[in-house]
C-alpha cells in the first residue's frame, strides 16, 4: 500500500527539488519504481516511508507501486507547484536632472518586502543589463543611476521566477533655444551701450551666462526675451547658452558697429580782406554730419 504523507514544492521556478513522501506497507527498505500517469519515478523506501525526490512542478497522478506481481490499489494524486512569480508595476520614474546626466531612476512596486531580486532591463535596444537590488519594507525597488533613453524588458527574478516585463522612457531636460530678435549698435565710437535681444525658450526669468567665440556675456531673461547689454562694437559669433547641462544648438552671429566716422575735405578758403581782419573763411565738404552747428578742432 501507498498513502500520501507529505509533499514539498520546488523551491525555485523550473526547479527540480520537489518531493513526495508516502507511507508504505509490505515494502522492504530499498529502491523501487513507481508508476504514474505520465511515466515512472524512483522511490527510496526506508522504515515504511517512501520518498520520491528530484521533482519539478506538475501533476503526479495515479501513483502506484508493483512488487512480486502485486500492485497497490490506492489512487494517489499529488500536484507540485513552482513559487509564485511577482507582478510588478512602475510606481514612479525620475528623469535625469541634466542633459547627459545619470541620476534618473525607475521605481518598481508589487514586490515582496525586503527581498533581493535580480533586475534586468534593455536600454535603447542594446544588450540586457542585469544587476542585483533589494526591495524596501513596502515592497518597492528603485533602479537608479539611469541616463535618458528607452528602457524595455524591465523585469525582476527571484528564486528562478521572473516577473512580467515593463517599459519606461526617461528624457533629458528640454534644450534651451536662442533666436536673434534685434540688435542695437553703440551710439558713440568706442561706446559700450550696444545690445543684442534674443528670443528664448525653456529659460526661466533670471540672469544667465552666454558663451560666444570671444568669451562669455551676461544675459537677462524676462518673459522669454533675453537681453545682452553694455556691448561695444565687434563680432559676437557662435552665441550659445548652457542650462542644466543642455546647450542650445542655433548658430547665432551678430555684428555691432560704431557710428560712421565723419569726413572733412577742403573745398575752398577765403583770406581776410583786411590785415587783422576776421572775415576769412574755410569751406569743407562733409560726410555723416547732419545739418547743424559743430565744434571743430585744429592744431
Amino acid at each position: 500500500t501507498l498513502a500520501i504523507t507529505s509533499s514539498t514544492d520546488p523551491t525555485t521556478c523550473s526547479g527540480t527539488d520537489g518531493s513526495i513522501v508516502l507511507a508504505t506497507t509490505d515494502l522492504a527498505d530499498g529502491t523501487y519504481t513507481v508508476d504514474y500517469a505520465l511515466g515512472t519515478l524512483t522511490m527510496v523506501v526506508s522504515s515504511n516511508q517512501g520518498t520520491i525526490s528530484g521533482l519539478s512542478q506538475g501533476a503526479y497522478d495515479n501513483l502506484t507501486v508493483s512488487q512480486a506481481g502485486c500492485t497497490s490499489v490506492d489512487d494517489i494524486d499529488v500536484s507540485l507547484s513552482d513559487p509564485t512569480s511577482v507582478t510588478i508595476a512602475i510606481a514612479n520614474n525620475t528623469d535625469p536632472a541634466t542633459c547627459s546626466g545619470s541620476d534618473g531612476s525607475i521605481e518598481l512596486s508589487g514586490l515582496a518586502s525586503s527581498t533581493s531580486y535580480s533586475v534586468s532591463y534593455i536600454l535603447d535596444g542594446g544588450t540586457p543589463v542585469v544587476t542585483t537590488l533589494s526591495s524596501d519594507v513596502s515592497g518597492q525597488l528603485t533602479i537608479g543611476s539611469l541616463v535618458a533613453g528607452s528602457y524595455t524588458s524591465i523585469n525582476v527574478t527571484n528564486a528562478g521566477c521572473t516577473s512580467n516585463s515593463l517599459s519606461q522612457t526617461l528624457t533629458d531636460p528640454a534644450i534651451p533655444t536662442l533666436a536673434i530678435t534685434s540688435s542695437t549698435d553703440p551710439t558713440t565710437c568706442s561706446g559700450t551701450d550696444g545690445s543684442i535681444v534674443l528670443a528664448t525658450t525653456d529659460l526661466a526669468d533670471g540672469t544667465y551666462t552666454v558663451d560666444y567665440a570671444g568669451g562669455t556675456l551676461p544675459m537677462v531673461v524676462a518673459s522669454n526675451q533675453g537681453t545682452i547689454s553694455g556691448l561695444s562694437a565687434g563680432d559676437y559669433n557662435d552665441i550659445t547658452i548652457t542650462e542644466l547641462g543642455c546647450t542650445s544648438i542655433a548658430n547665432i552671429d551678430v555684428t555691432l558697429t560704431d557710428p560712421a566716422i565723419p569726413t572733412l575735405a577742403i573745398t575752398s578758403s577765403t583770406d581776410p580782406t583786411t590785415c587783422s581782419g576776421t572775415d576769412g573763411s574755410i569751406v569743407l565738404a562733409t560726410t555723416d554730419l547732419a545739418d547743424g552747428t559743430y565744434t571743430v578742432d585744429y592744431a
